[in-house]
Parts: structure tokens; C-alpha cells; sequence
């Protein structure tokens, strides 16, 4: 069974960065489009799961708290993906 990374700290930090910087409307939906071509059921989740949480009644259902729930299944899925990414790396060098 693979598991997933356990995501460092200076990964989970640049992620964050980069998201933060960013952060807007036009940006999370441009970034899960992305995912949607990469791994579909992650962005399609994301996706239901933020209109999913006013319908029965989480939170308030506005279009801030849905963006808010994108960017939170974005940075999750990107830090997982980073810290694939540079545990490979490191795999790679050890073995060079």
C-alpha cells in the first residue's frame, strides 16, 4: 500500500506562500482547472465539496467560504504533491 508524504515544514510553508500570494477568485478556480486535467476526482470532490457544506448547513454558504474551501483542497493536494516531488528528488540523488 503506498502512503501518502509527510509534508515538511518548508514545503508546507512554500505552498502556502505561493497560494497566499495569489489568493483570489480567478486564481483558485484557474488552479482547479489544472487539477481537474491532472487528477479529476480530487478537483471534482473539492468541487462538490464546497457547495456541499452550506447545503446541509457547515457554514454559511457564500461564495467566499467556497472559495476558502477550493484553496483548502488546493493546498493540501499541492503540498502532498511537493512533498512527492522532492522526496523523489532525494531518492534520485541518494542513488546517483
Amino acid at each position: 500500500m503506498q502512503k501518502l508524504p509527510v509534508v515538511s515544514e518548508e514545503v508546507a510553508e512554500t505552498i502556502e506562500g505561493e497560494l497566499l500570494l495569489e489568493f483570489g477568485k480567478e486564481y483558485a478556480l484557474r488552479k482547479l482547472e489544472e487539477l481537474e486535467k491532472e487528477n479529476p476526482q480530487i478537483a471534482s470532490f473539492i468541487r462538490r465539496f464546497s457547495v456541499k457544506v452550506g447545503d446541509i448547513g457547515i457554514i454559511q454558504e457564500t461564495e467566499a467560504a467556497r472559495i476558502t474551501i477550493i484553496y483548502c483542497g488546493l493546498l493540501v493536494y499541492k503540498m502532498l504533491e511537493s512533498q512527492a516531488e522532492v522526496d523523489q528528488l532525494k531518492k534520485n540523488l541518494r542513488t546517483f
